[in-house]
């Protein structure tokens, strides 16, 4: 399976999120999955990459050629694109499954742009949102909003699940998409 992860690039992040960027890696690596991601030499979207790498995984990195110099040593196959449009558009067509750590604005535009897409039909891809250290609680409150006040679709859930940590993304992936 092809598990595209959106997250973060920063490198100066809280020790958790680096720990469950690095379990999420060791997973798709021990269950020799390929990588689908962002391909940069930062952040979280490092730590995985390298902790998928020490298992065995694939790695397929998609950078925007503008920020080539931050290509990942651990990426197999590395594809330059243009724009961060043609970014998500790529990673969305090689992801057999979408999975978001936390991360920052490229990543909520990542899966939002996934479940929007969904939403009118373009893919029935799952998106996994890992909550790891209770991040996207706010964003959960005003999903919840949106849909109460009826500006979203109470069917756009079925693109989406949402789970507590890395673990629980491992169990869900094994039980319910792989």
């Amino acid at each position: 399976m092809q598990i595209a992860v959106f997250c973060s690039s920063s490198n100066k992040l809280a020790p958790i999120y680096y720990q469950e960027a690095e379990e999420l890696g060791t997973f798709i690596g021990k269950e020799n999955h390929t990588l689908v991601y962002g391909g940069a030499n930062r952040g979280l979207m490092e730590s995985m990459a390298k902790a998928a790498h020490a298992e065995g995984a694939f790695i397929i990195g998609i950078l925007p050629s503008m920020i080539n110099d931050q290509a990942s040593e651990f990426v197999d196959e590395l594809f330059l694109v243009e724009t961060l449009s043609d970014r998500k558009e790529m990673i969305k067509e090689y992801g057999d499954v979408f999975v978001a750590l936390p991360g920052g604005f490229g990543t909520l535009d990542e899966m939002f742009d996934v479940v929007a897409s969904a939403q009118i039909g373009a893919h029935d891809k799952k998106l996994v949102i890992v909550n790891s250290n209770h991040f996207y609680n706010p964003l959960l409150t005003m999903i919840e909003q949106i849909l109460t006040e009826k500006f979203g679709s109470e069917s756009n859930k079925s693109s989406y699940v949402v789970v507590n940590n890395a673990a629980e993304c491992a169990k869900y992936l094994k039980d319910n998409i792989v």
